[in-house]
Order: structure tokens, then sequence, then C-alpha cells
């Protein structure tokens, strides 16, 4: 296996093991939400000296129903949970299959 190979191998465990951190957080920070705090943040278009971006609650600004919010909420946690044990299994099997060090 060539060097190039594994500095490609490793930038792309390193890359899965930041995704991984970043989905924990995600999904504890989800999971902590009420339903009145879940919105959206998109960043506006840029203009000179505005790094602002637009954000909005999806019951309280937009008047979507809450059930809604709920169930939109409870489907991305169980994705988020998945996608955390896809990196766990594509890192296992990348290191070898090695078994968790006591």
């Amino acid at each position: 296996m060539s060097m190039n190979a594994v500095d490609n191998k490793i930038a792309h465990l390193s890359m899965l093991r930041s995704q991984y951190k970043e989905i924990e957080v995600a999904q504890a920070r989800l999971l902590r939400a009420s339903i009145s705090e879940i919105g959206i943040n998109c960043p506006q278009e840029f203009k000179e000296g505005c790094g602002c971006s637009y954000t909005g609650r999806l019951v309280q600004d937009f008047g979507i129903n809450e059930r809604l919010v709920t169930i939109w909420k409870d489907g991305l946690v169980l994705e988020l949970e998945n996608r955390l044990l896809a990196i766990e299994n594509e890192l296992e099997k990348a290191l070898g299959g090695m078994p968790d060090e006591q």
C-alpha cells in the first residue's frame, strides 16, 4: 500500500471521527430542545458588513403544528443515531474489527 493511500485512509478516518463528534453534539442538543425552540438558521445573502443569519422557530415564528415538529424531531434523532451506527461500523471495518481497549 502506498503512503498516499495510507494518508488518504487516515484523512478519511479523521473526517469520520469529526463527523461522529458533531453528530453526537447535534443529537444531544436536539434531545434537550423543547419543541418551541427548534428552528432553522440560514445565512442571509451576503451584504457588505453583515455577517448575520436568519433564524426562525418552526412553531412560534412559522406556526407549524407542534405535533408535526415533534414527529420531525423524533425522526431526525433516529436518523442521527443511524448515522452514528454507520460511522461506528465503517470505523470498525477500516480498523480491521479491532476489539475495544479495556
